[in-house]
C-alpha cells in the first residue's frame, strides 16, 4: 500500500509546484533581497559613503534583472501554451501527441489549461489523457481509439472516466445523436430562448446571463449548472435535476418546475414569482432574498408547502462562490 501511495503523494507535489511556480520564485527573490539587505547592513553599517552607494545600486540591479527575467518568462509561457495548445488540435496524429507530450512536461495538462479548448479536427489515436483536466473541451472528431484515461481523468462535464467504460462512452461528446450527448458547450449568455432541450445532458454547463425563455428544459439534467442571471421565464423545468445549480438572481418568473430537483441549489435574488413548485424538491437549497410564488421575499421558516413544494431550506451563510463575481 505504501509502494502505491509515494508516487501518488509525489506528483500531488509536483502538481502544486507547478501551479505555484511564480509565487516561489517571487518568495525567492524576496528572500535573496532580504539577505542582500541584511548582509549590506553588516558590511556597511558604519558607513555612508561610496561602498554602500555601490552596494545599494548593485542589489537594484540584480532585483530589476530579476523581474524582467521573470516577467519574460511568463510572456514566453503564455506563447508557448497558446502555440502546444493549437498543435494539439492539428489533424496529424504525429503533431497532436507530441504537443500533448510537452503540455505534460510543463504540467498544463492537469492544470485546467486544456479548458475550453477546441479539438475539432485533432487526431488523439493514442493520446494519454491519464489524470488530465479536461472540462469544457471540445473534441467533436471522434478519431480518439486507443487513447488512455483512468479514474483521475476529468471530462469534459467535470464527471470523471469509469475505469470499466469504454472508449465509445466519449461518444457523448462528439455525436449530436447520441442520446447523452453533452450540450454544455460555448452557452455563456446564450440565446436558446424556445429551443427543446427535453432531456439534454448540461450537467455543469456554464449557462451564465443565457436567455432561456420558454425553453423546454423538461427532464434535463442541470446538476452543478451556473445560471446566475439567467433568463428563464416561463421555462419548462418539469422534472429537471437542478441540484446544486447556481441560480443566483434567475429570473424563474411563471416557470414550470414541477417535480424538479433543486436540492442544494443556490437561490438568492431568484424570482420565482408565479413558478409552479408543485412536488419539487428543495431540500439544502439557498433562498435567502429569493421572491416566492406569492410574490412575497423568502424569509427563515416559510412555509413552502403552501406551493407544494418539498424539503427543508438551508438559511445558513452561504459558502463563497466565485461563479457569482
Amino acid at each position: 500500500m505504501a509502494k502505491d501511495y509515494i508516487p501518488d503523494r509525489w506528483e500531488e507535489i509536483q502538481q502544486l509546484h507547478q501551479e505555484n511556480r511564480t509565487l516561489y520564485q517571487i518568495l525567492a527573490g524576496i528572500l535573496l533581497i532580504t539577505i542582500g539587505v541584511i548582509i549590506g547592513a553588516a558590511l556597511f553599517g558604519a558607513d555612508s559613503g561610496y561602498d554602500i552607494n555601490l552596494f545599494t545600486e548593485v542589489l537594484s540591479l540584480g532585483v530589476t534583472v530579476f523581474v524582467l527575467d521573470l516577467l519574460a518568462k511568463q510572456r514566453e509561457d503564455r506563447v508557448l501554451k497558446k502555440r502546444l495548445l493549437q498543435q494539439l488540435g492539428s489533424s496529424f496524429n504525429v503533431i497532436a501527441l507530441t504537443a500533448l507530450e510537452e503540455l505534460w512536461h510543463r504540467g498544463w495538462v492537469q492544470d485546467g489549461s486544456l479548458a475550453g479548448t477546441s479539438l475539432s479536427r485533432a487526431d488523439l489515436r493514442g493520446a494519454d489523457f491519464s489524470k488530465a483536466n479536461l472540462t469544457g473541451v471540445r473534441f467533436v472528431s471522434r478519431r480518439y481509439g486507443h487513447a488512455r484515461l483512468d479514474e483521475t481523468t476529468r471530462l469534459p462535464d467535470e464527471t470523471f472516466w469509469k475505469p470499466d467504460s469504454d472508449i465509445g462512452c466519449l461518444d457523448r461528446f462528439t455525436n449530436p445523436n447520441d442520446p447523452n450527448y453533452w450540450r454544455g458547450f460555448g452557452l455563456r449568455e446564450a440565446n436558446l430562448s424556445r429551443r427543446d432541450l427535453s432531456s439534454a445532458n448540461l450537467r455543469g454547463a456554464d449557462l451564465f446571463g443565457s436567455n432561456l425563455w420558454n425553453t423546454n428544459l423538461t427532464g434535463a439534467n442541470l446538476e452543478n449548472a451556473i445560471l446566475i442571471r439567467a433568463r428563464m421565464r416561463q421555462a419548462k423545468l418539469g422534472g429537471a435535476n437542478l441540484a446544486a445549480a447556481e441560480l443566483d438572481d434567475a429570473d424563474l418568473r411563471q416557470a414550470d418546475l414541477a417535480g424538479a430537483n433543486l436540492e442544494g441549489a443556490d437561490m438568492p435574488g431568484a424570482n420565482l414569482e408565479e413558478a409552479d413548485l408543485q412536488g419539487a424538491n428543495l431540500n439544502g437549497a439557498r433562498l435567502l432574498g429569493a421572491t416566492l410564488p406569492n410574490g412575497q421575499p423568502y424569509a427563515t421558516g416559510s412555509d413552502l408547502s403552501a406551493f407544494g413544494a418539498s424539503g427543508q431550506p438551508d438559511d445558513s451563510d452561504r459558502p463563497y462562490s466565485p461563479s457569482a463575481d
